[in-house]
């Protein structure tokens, strides 16, 4: 019944007015996979309708079959769709939204399709903005990477502007635990930004009344200050029984991981999974210019249990140079610790314009891994070549090698294609054989089998 209600006033809305605004996107995955002889076909198409302050729109999905590693269930039809009102300091939301209190540590919903997380909330969204506050009330069904609606959540978050630089807050948050029992948390923060520094910090915790999880909190803080062309970063978290969730697959909070995130492909093998239930850390960073022609990064970071174990520990350094004229240099040398190995890496890369519209890029990544527990020891190296000829096209050929002795193979090769025509259409085609692994983003991590075969993506705008 909600549904069709939504629905009919997205075709009011938009046979009502003769002139309004419209957008959209379509993106389509076809997968051919001869390692495990199958195939697969997901499509995402979105639309959104505007006038003056109203806004509508609908999400058609097809998961038939979703890829392997994704926790979608078979099925198609209308997954989300809205009705919207903002104005200068009010914004209502009827339907499906994304949200995040605080930092996350009491509630995120978010979307992160190439690790296929959707946590999207059907219900109504309220958010107003005043000269001295600014808050946020929601309730609704969350929903879980399964695409089940689980029960309704309630919660709401205050940000009281004490001075132009300075913020203070607090979230809440209740729900029903798998007993059918209600389930209170929230949190209070402090935030405040100045030329020189800026610096944040929030406090959560939960009251379970009646059932068996007791009493939890978490921690996070972060501080940032600007000296002259140099950026110091410092980070902490003690995150302690506050693993908040429905079921295995639904987590009513994301807060902060407090360790780098990388981009290479190794090094993002073996990022650190965030455990809220039971993790402390701290991370420093600087970013430092060199000379007039690159930028060096210093990182590390380090998170524990609170029994002392480490859990993770990274080294981490970066130069990038932008000398000479038309080239870009990396140089990357990373040390990664966890409960399961240590792993060494080394990353190089080059980029040079020909001119405006063709590049060439390189990139060489190396990994040196020892297995603690067997002392174990092997090497993972991956080689990347790049030709691209702006806008037209990108092509790409990718390779990945090992000595590691349980694998099936020890090469794995493709080649990818990226083009993009009549300015809306975009099309990649990737060929070829590629390595099982973690990828990694904001500490949710998925493992994605080892693929062969072919694999297209096509995304349209509307």
């Amino acid at each position: 019944m909600k549904n069709k209600l939504l629905l009919l006033l997205l075709i009011l809305f938009s046979v009502s007015f003769a002139e309004f605004r419209y957008n959209g996107n379509s993106y389509t995955i076809l997968s051919s996979d001869n390692h495990t002889d199958d195939t697969y076909f997901e499509n995402w198409t979105k639309l959104d309708f505007s006038y003056n302050k109203f806004r509508a729109g609908f999400q058609v999905e097809s998961h038939n079959p979703p890829l392997s590693f994704s926790q979608d269930t078979v099925g198609y039809g209308l997954y989300q769709r809205y009705l919207n009102y903002s104005s200068n300091n009010i914004q209502i939301t009827i339907g499906n939204f994304y949200t995040m209190l605080g930092r996350g540590l009491v509630l995120r919903s978010f979307e992160n399709r190439p690790l296929r997380w959707d946590t999207n909330i059907d219900g109504v969204n309220f958010n107003f903005q005043t000269k001295y506050v600014d808050g946020k009330l929601l309730s609704g069904k969350p929903r879980d990477r399964s695409g089940m609606r689980l029960d309704r959540l309630d919660g709401g978050e205050l940000t009281f502007k004490i001075h132009d630089r300075v913020q203070v807050g607090s979230t809440y948050l209740a729900t029903i635990d798998d007993e059918e029992k209600r389930i209170h948390r929230g949190s209070g923060y402090l935030n405040f930004s100045f030329p020189l520094a800026s610096f944040y910090s929030e406090y959560a915790s939960r009251k379970d009344f009646e059932t068996d999880w007791g009493e939890g909190r978490a921690l996070y803080t972060s501080a940032d200050f600007f000296i002259n062309t140099m950026t110091l970063r410092a980070e902490y978290k003690d995150y302690d029984n506050y693993h908040l969730y429905k079921n295995s697959l639904y987590d009513y909070n994301n807060p902060p991981t407090v360790v780098r995130e990388h981009l290479y492909t190794l090094l993002n093998r073996h990022q650190h999974i965030i455990n809220p239930q039971d993790e402390k850390g701290w991370l420093v960073e600087s970013l430092i210019p060199v000379s007039d022609y690159g930028m060096s990064t210093l990182s590390y970071s380090k998170t524990n249990n609170h029994q002392g174990d480490r859990l993770f520990q990274e080294y981490y350094a970066q130069l990038e140079l932008f000398y000479p004229e038309d080239w870009n240099w990396i140089l990357a040398a990373g040390h990664e610790k966890d409960r399961e190995g240590r792993y060494m890496n080394f990353v190089f890369g080059s980029t040079y314009n020909f001119n405006y519209i063709n590049t060439i890029k390189i990139i060489y990544e190396h990994q040196h891994n020892k297995i603690l527990l067997t002392d174990r020891q092997f090497f993972s190296q991956i080689y990347y070549l790049e030709y691209s000829r702006a806008p037209h096209f990108t092509i790409s050929i990718i390779a990945e090698r090992t000595t590691e002795q349980f694998n099936e193979r020890d090469l794995w090769f493709g080649v990818q294609l990226d083009t993009q025509f009549f300015d809306r259409y975009e099309l990649s085609l990737f060929g070829g054989t590629r390595r099982e692994g973690k990828i990694c983003s904001g500490g949710v991590c998925v493992y994605k089998p080892e693929f062969e075969g072919i694999e297209a993506i096509f995304q349209v705008r509307i």
